[in-house]
């Protein structure tokens, strides 16, 4: 019979090689949407991007991440990268709605979220 103390070890071993794994990918997602928006002239919002989905397709664990950029026009746009074992195997940037670089599955679709200029906003409220 296994000990609880074993097993205990076994389950904190596991949890720390998947943390690990998910750090890495994170790390990878992050590098690669930074030369992406430095390749196509756009700036970087938060240095972060956040994992959204997670999949499998033909045994392989996929994570999908976003991130946000803009282009200097006052609106945010998203990107998605996705990663397979260490290995980016799409990302998406979309600069407006006719220009896609490369892309991920249909299921995500893209809308720009839109910037608040506050400087506008607190005239606006000034003059009510």
């Amino acid at each position: 019979m296994i000990s609880g103390t074993l097993l205990f070890l076994i389950a904190l071993l596991l949890i720390i090689f998947i943390w690990q794994g998910n750090l890495r990918a994170k790390e990878l997602a992050l590098s690669s949407a930074k030369h992406l928006c430095e390749a196509e002239g756009v700036q970087l919002l938060d240095e972060n991007v956040a994992g959204f989905k997670l999949g499998l397709s033909q045994f392989k664990l996929i994570r999908h991440y976003r991130f946000d950029y803009h282009t200097g026009n006052n609106v945010r746009y998203c990107g998605y990268i996705s990663i397979s074992q260490n290995e980016v195997i799409s990302q998406k940037l979309t600069i407006a709605s006719d220009r896609v670089i490369d892309d991920l599955p249909s299921v995500i679709k893209d809308t720009p979220a839109k910037v608040v200029d506050f400087a506008q906003y607190r005239a606006s409220k000034n003059t009510e």
